[in-house]
């Protein structure tokens, strides 16, 4: 699918859009990666519409993707650094499942056939990567990071492989 947000900044339509893939996600307290809600329990279910109103329809809160079974087995790959990301995964992921540019790095969504436990690794060059699987959350577009950089989709398409 290409990407229908790429000119949307609005958390709301962003939560609509989640939602219509089957994403759970929270309202972020923003610039921040704290939670606004208690999440555990959407890690069982999805919000519904009416709490997506009161969420994000009035305060403009940042966003994150509860990660897991309850999203499709939603497994976000957190890459530190945009190096790492080329020499591991590289430019052809862009093509095939959504990628987010974060504030100094690269997200990739993709959906596992199993849940996946969370898992970090240490570059060689110190940089990191983790994977965010069940019980973790990842900070969505349209966020904005405290240093003020926004996530946004860089992929040609919003499909989760």
């Amino acid at each position: 699918m290409t990407n229908p947000l790429s000119n949307e900044n609005d958390p709301f339509i962003y939560s609509q859009y989640y939602a219509i893939q089957g994403i759970s996600h929270i309202p972020i307290i923003p610039r921040s990666k704290k939670a606004m809600v208690e999440w555990k329990e959407y890690q069982t279910r999805l919000p519904t519409p009416e709490e997506q109103l009161k969420w994000f329809n009035t305060e403009k809160p940042s966003i994150a993707v509860v990660c897991g079974k309850i999203s499709g087995n939603l497994c976000v790959i957190d890459f530190d650094g945009i190096d790492a990301f080329n020499k591991h995964l590289g430019q052809e992921f862009l093509k095939k499942t959504a990628v987010v540019k974060t504030n100094r790095g690269i997200h990739v969504w993709i959906k596992t056939t199993q849940p996946v436990k969370p898992q970090h690794y240490k570059l060689e060059n110190g940089d990191g990567i983790d994977i965010l699987g069940e019980g973790s959350i990842a900070i969505a577009p349209p966020s904005i990071h405290e240093s003020g950089h926004q996530y946004q989709f860089i992929s040609e398409t919003l499909d989760i492989a």
